[in-house]
């Protein structure tokens, strides 16, 4: 039998703890893949200098590129480069994308060849059925920017619930909110950094997540609160996973985020049961392991093949 050849790919990005706080979205990529190559077999390095096949994952701008190596450069996108993007990633040997919308707008921007890559999601986010006899509890997390409206959140919650007592919104936030000192009794705002086994908490505990986001470049948070068995209220024109979507947005208005909190909270006994056995196909279609190796290690034994090719590599000195 032949013996099988173990590949060595260096991997350059982020490091850090596992943080809900920023660049969050690039830390749980950079970890999941590294989980993953590893998994199957593949030698992973950090800041080898030396190692011919280079993955650097992150924002378009902050790629470390590896003279002389076959470089892939692995970023998602929400929306068109800037031109000091473009010529970063033009840098590179080939691009990864995690999403159709990242892929269509890197096709017609960059001169280099561009993939599909899927993102994954962690096996850590275990389901767990909600108890709907307590405290019903709508989960927000958004960061601290206009994209993801907030406020529009507080007053739907508001208008549908006032200050009842057997129903609260939480809000995790990177940021305090202006309006926290209006906000009632059955709101609450988390502004602190949540470590991993903080946020799993937060999402097993929590019975539906309101997620009103105008772009993500692929949305880890309402997969992972999916893969928990929770409902969730969310846009999808960006999702890859919209058919795991319990309760579709079709905009962010108060009007729309108001009828479908109302409606969540009228079929909670319904959605504690169906979302929890829904979060097993969350984890069958995708932890990394499936949406992403296949996919990713073609792509890197091209990479180990075409290493040596002095005419590919040096083109991106």
């Amino acid at each position: 039998m032949e013996e099988e050849i173990i590949l060595p790919i260096n991997i350059s990005g982020l490091n850090g703890d596992a943080v809900l706080d920023a660049k969050a979205g690039d830390f749980v990529a950079l970890s999941g893949i590294k989980k993953a190559l590893e998994k199957v077999g593949f030698d992973i390095t950090e800041l080898d200098l030396n190692c011919m096949v280079n993955l650097s994952i992150g924002s378009p701008e902050v790629h470390t590129l590896i003279p002389n190596a076959y470089n892939i450069f692995y970023s998602a996108i929400e929306s068109e480069l800037n031109q000091d993007a473009v010529d970063s990633l033009n840098r590179a040997n080939e691009v990864w994308t995690p999403s159709d919308f990242g892929f269509d707008i890197l096709t017609k921007q960059l001169t280099i060849p561009v993939y599909k890559i899927s993102y994954g999601m962690s096996g850590y986010f275990m389901p767990t059925k909600r108890k709907t006899d307590d405290v019903f509890t709508f989960l927000s997390i958004y960061e601290d920017n206009e994209k993801h409206h907030i406020n529009n959140v507080i007053q739907a919650f508001t208008e549908q619930f006032g200050d009842r007592e057997d129903v609260r919104l939480i809000i995790k936030t990177r940021s305090k909110l202006e309006s926290t000192d209006t906000v009632q009794n059955n709101i609450k705002v988390i502004d602190e950094i949540l470590y991993q086994d903080d946020y799993l908490r937060l999402l097993q505990t929590s019975n539906c997540l309101i997620y009103t986001s105008d772009s993500e470049s692929f949305g880890f948070i309402p997969l992972e609160a999916i893969a928990t068995g929770m409902p969730v209220i969310s846009t999808h024109n960006w999702c890859e996973y919209k058919d795991l979507i319990e309760y579709k947005l079709e905009n962010t208005s108060v009007e729309s985020i108001s009828t479908l909190i109302n409606l969540a909270y009228e079929n909670k006994e319904n959605d504690a049961d169906f979302c929890f056995y829904k979060s097993f196909k969350a984890h069958r279609e995708w932890q990394w392991n499936e949406k992403f190796i296949k996919e990713a290690a073609i792509r890197l034994k091209f990479a180990h093949q075409n290493s040596n090719n002095k005419e590919l590599n040096n083109a991106r000195v």
